[in-house]
């Protein structure tokens, strides 16, 4: 059997415990993102985009346009010839990255 005192110690932690906390701010909200269904789940859709200067590491990302044709296929996922006109195309760049890879792709 508890004594009193047992009792007290269990009465006091419980009114001291903690609230509970505000349910977290959704991860889209927090990077900037939107959650996309795919049909085979959902992802989350991060958007950046970034001058031409900017430097991605060592290397700004103008220097992309100076990379072989093959690597920048690969890249971008491309097969083929599908790519020949690629670097001189007008348009944005966008770059992305995530678990399945990186890849950079043109606005046309």
């Amino acid at each position: 059997m508890q004594s009193l005192d047992d009792l007290r110690r269990i009465i006091r932690r419980i009114e001291t415990r903690r609230p509970p906390r505000a349910a977290a701010e959704p991860i889209e909200r927090v990077v900037g993102g939107e959650v996309v269904d795919t049909g085979a789940g959902s992802l989350l859709v991060v958007r950046r985009e970034y001058p031409l200067t900017h430097r991605h590491g060592r290397v700004p990302l103008d220097g992309v346009r100076r990379a072989p044709l093959d690597v920048l296929a690969r890249v971008a996922r491309v097969e083929g010839d599908g790519l020949a006109a690629w670097p001189a195309a007008p348009g944005p760049t966008r770059f992305s990255s995530g678990p399945a890879g990186s890849r950079a792709t043109r606005s046309w």
